[in-house]
């Protein structure tokens, strides 16, 4: 059953929420894709924590590169450090064949690389007290999400969920913040273009971005 978010909150009050959730962390990790979610994610993270927090974005094939632009310049023009990482979920055979599990393994791919990398010595952003955190929110619980198992394996943040906020708090505080990404309309991967049983790849993938 799904919560309810308290909409009786202002924009501020949920930004306040939100910093307080941060304020009580050294640091943090977050799995970002320059969507609305993530995107506010990072920002409140930076916002908080200064340069205490990473935005860890996935080059995948299956990332329109106008989104993988569009998250780029979102950390540049937020000042954000942003670490760009090669999740390699094509190299799974089971997120390749496209089952009703793909979102899990890939997922898994990205929360697992990053992991790597933040236990790595030496890395830009190994920092083994950093929690890594990831934009699922209140609409979000009830749906087919094989994503959040694996999520919930890795033992991955959810703030949205810690402070109670759905879509529509989320863009209210990116509208209250002035963040371009309020009206941003929701752009699944270009995995999610080919029906389930047919077998992923990066020509197919090419296909889709061509024909979008």
């Amino acid at each position: 059953m799904k919560e309810i978010a308290k909409k009786n909150l202002t924009p501020e009050a949920w930004a306040a929420k939100l910093k307080a959730y941060f304020s009580g962390h050294q640091g943090a990790i977050i799995a970002y894709s320059g969507g609305v979610d993530s995107a506010l994610l990072a920002y409140v993270a930076h916002l908080t924590l200064g340069d205490n927090m990473l935005a860890a974005l996935a080059d995948s094939p299956s990332l329109a590169r106008r989104e993988y632009r569009h998250a780029v310049n979102f950390a540049k023009e937020h000042d954000i450090p942003l670490q760009i990482i090669d999740t390699r979920e094509m190299q799974n055979p089971f997120y390749a064949a496209n089952q009703g599990d793909r979102c899990y393994h890939c997922k898994k791919a990205l929360f697992e690389r990053i992991e790597e990398l933040r236990m790595q010595p030496g890395n830009p952003f190994s920092n083994s007290s950093w929690p890594i955190f990831y934009g699922v929110n209140l609409d979000d619980l009830g749906d087919y999400r094989p994503g959040m198992q694996a999520a919930d394996e890795a033992a991955i943040q959810a703030p949205y969920l810690e402070v109670k906020m759905d879509k529509n708090a989320i863009r209210t505080v990116c509208d209250f913040f002035g963040l371009e990404v309020a009206d941003k309309p929701a752009m699944p991967c270009m995995a999610s273009r080919i029906a389930y049983g047919q077998e992923v790849s990066v020509d197919k993938l090419k296909q889709v971005e061509v024909a979008e």
